[in-house]
């Protein structure tokens, strides 16, 4: 760790706006199954992507994801706070192997006007639909996933996309239904983290489930 500027490793987090034994038994899959992905809703309700669409850039696709924060451990009480006192702790060298990107925070300046004013030049709207001037650009497609507006500095948040990790992968189950996980070997999970009232309990868990025993030890 750089002088406690950030930590060797980011922390995922689980139990936002749930109950201490929704957040374990979260933590609990994900031990077992992997980091489940989801859809990235800030994309569509975040300031600068309200500023595109209204230039004409239908650059906002629902992006699906997993995040992750660089905050020190001994920083980390306001973080646990918001999203859940349960978590695992992966190598920053693992989240760097697997394309994790820490997020740009974006506040009123003229850097998303200079990128719109980037992709007018080359005018892309033309080129992909003549009749309407609402487009998809891929460039920025792979951009928005990770920029988010500056109010949100504090999180020192990264990010895994499901598109851009080699380790992930479906879920397919006999009613039809599939979930997307992005997967860590135990050798790249530096820490769990838990309330001290759960420590035996995990401690058990992993003595006494097959599936913990076998994948950890």
């Amino acid at each position: 760790m750089l002088n406690g500027y950030y930590s060797d490793y980011l922390f995922h987090f689980t139990g936002r706006s749930k109950s201490p034994e929704e957040g374990y038994s979260n933590l609990i899959s994900i031990l077992k199954n992997g980091l489940k992905v989801s859809l990235l809703s800030d994309q569509v309700n975040s300031k600068w992507c309200e500023k595109l669409k209204k230039a004409g850039y239908d650059c906002c696709l629902m992006k699906l994801a997993t995040c992750f924060t660089d905050i020190p451990i001994d920083k980390i009480s306001s973080h646990t706070s918001t999203y859940g006192e349960f978590g695992i702790g992966l190598s920053r060298e693992w989240a760097i192997r697997n394309k994790a990107q820490p997020m740009v925070y974006v506040g009123e300046t003229g850097f998303i006007d200079g990128l719109i004013r980037v992709v007018n030049d080359i005018n892309l709207s033309k080129a992909l639909n003549k009749n309407s001037n609402v487009f998809s650009d891929p460039r920025l497609d792979e951009i928005t996933p990770y920029l988010k507006d500056i109010d949100y500095y504090h999180e020192r948040e990264w990010r895994i996309t499901f598109d851009s990790c080699d380790i992930a992968d479906f879920v397919h189950y006999d009613d039809g239904r599939s979930e997307e996980y992005i997967y860590f070997d135990k050798n790249d999970l530096v820490l769990i983290v838990v309330p001290r009232d759960y420590l035996h309990k995990l401690n058990n868990d992993i003595c006494t489930d097959e599936k913990l025993k076998g994948k950890y030890g």
